[in-house]
């Protein structure tokens, strides 16, 4: 990204910010950093798997404070966007989430994976990040 920045804007004074880890206390870390360095355009393309999804984190906050400060601040929507699931629950036979309702018994996401592939799963609700008084299960069957 960084290079076709310089390439739209040359004369331009470019920053890159690299972490020393891939957490969100490094993330926010590296805009405090970017935004003492006198940034006003930021921009990230980064996914943070441990971060809330319907609410505010330490890494939209502090994205919020540096447009506070009068930056600039664009980040990625959507990356690996066919890669999601998110829906409203509908109940099913032994209370399991029905992901394709009208379709049969079938209540089952199917995807594929290849032999050695990583999968990450991640389950989050509209909860309070955190702090849900609700017993949710991730279940992966093989």
């Amino acid at each position: 990204m960084l290079e076709i920045i310089h390439d739209l804007a040359p004369d331009a004074d470019l920053y890159f910010a690299g972490m020393n880890g891939y957490t969100s206390s490094d993330m926010v870390s590296a805009i405090e950093w970017m935004v003492n360095q006198g940034c006003d355009i930021i921009v990230d393309d980064l996914l943070f798997f441990n971060e809330p999804m319907f609410e505010d984190g330490p890494i939209a906050e502090a994205a919020q404070d540096a447009v506070d400060s009068g930056v600039l601040y664009v980040t990625s929507a959507g990356n690996n966007a066919e890669l999601h699931y998110q829906g409203d629950y509908i109940y099913s036979s032994g209370g399991y989430h029905d992901f394709d309702p009208g379709a049969g018994l079938d209540q089952t996401l199917m995807f594929y994976a290849t032999y050695q592939s990583r999968i990450y799963g991640t389950l989050q609700w509209s909860d309070e990040f955190g702090n849900s008084g609700n017993d949710y299960d991730l279940s992966l069957f093989g």
